[in-house]
């Protein structure tokens, strides 16, 4: 079990090097499956980059600067799943410093605008973008309708958003965000991903996260909720799609969904 206090952002140096490996197709070699069909053999492919981010956990309202683990699980999600982003428009809410940016790329990803409200983190997040051609940075605050109501051009296909679940002030705003964009973008879908926060609320009661449980209360169950969601399957040994320097991810990511 990881307890809220155990869990700290990504810890080491200010700039850390991720390598995601992906299948690609081979357009050159034909072969034949067990049933005797011609296929195309998938061939690794290896993706590095560098994300420069914060290494000291700091207070609520700069967390974004740091990098935490349930980016990198998403990103494996998407590296076993590329189909749900290729070639689609994705909108990332409190992306932080940006750490998918260079992932997105390479899985096809025809727009990729990534958001924030903290200024901080922004910049971040465009310095870890820079000559990337499918990524624009903007301001989202959920807490602002004005910054999500207009702009962000006329589709977007899916919406990703991370850890967003850590604050109980934070969870409305969430909701009221959320509900607006999946009704201004028609057919959109929105995954997120959060690494738990377990919380001891009563010796008789079995910990939980109380942050997501709450938005899930409130905003998912019942007759009056805004949102139906769905626990989709892990992408299982996440070491398939990640390396990092000096570190087993499979144990870091294994409190993620």
């Amino acid at each position: 079990m990881a307890f809220a206090s155990d869990l700290q952002p990504r810890q080491g140096s200010s700039s850390m090097q991720l390598q995601w490996t992906l299948p690609e197709a081979s357009s050159f070699e034909l072969g034949y499956d067990s049933d005797g069909d011609l296929i195309r053999p998938v061939e690794p492919r290896e993706v590095r980059y560098s994300v420069r981010c914060e290494r000291e956990c700091s207070e609520l309202k700069s967390v974004g600067d740091q990098l935490w683990n349930g980016a990198l699980f998403l990103g494996c999600f998407l590296a076993a799943n590329p189909s749900l982003v290729d070639g689609k428009t994705v909108l990332e809410l409190a992306c932080g410093v940006g750490a998918l940016g260079g992932l997105y790329e390479a899985l096809g990803v025809k727009r990729a605008i990534l958001t924030d409200y903290s200024s901080s983190a922004l910049s971040l997040c465009e310095a870890n973008n820079v000559g990337n051609p499918v990524v624009e940075v903007s301001k989202l605050d959920f807490e602002d309708s004005g910054t999500y109501s207009e702009g962000l051009g006329e589709r977007v296909d899916v919406i990703l958003a991370t850890d967003v679940w850590y604050d109980f002030g934070i969870n409305e705003a969430l909701s009221d965000a959320l509900l607006a964009l999946l009704s201004r973008f028609k057919g959109a879908k929105a995954l997120l991903c959060c690494e738990e926060r377990l919380n001891i609320i009563h010796p008789a009661v079995p910990p939980c996260d109380v942050f997501a449980q709450d938005f899930v209360d409130k905003y998912a169950s019942g007759d009056n909720a805004r949102f139906r969601i769905r626990e989709l399957p892990s992408p299982g040994d996440v070491s398939k799609y990640l390396q990092l320097t000096g570190e087993a991810p499979g144990s870091l990511l294994r409190h993620c969904k």
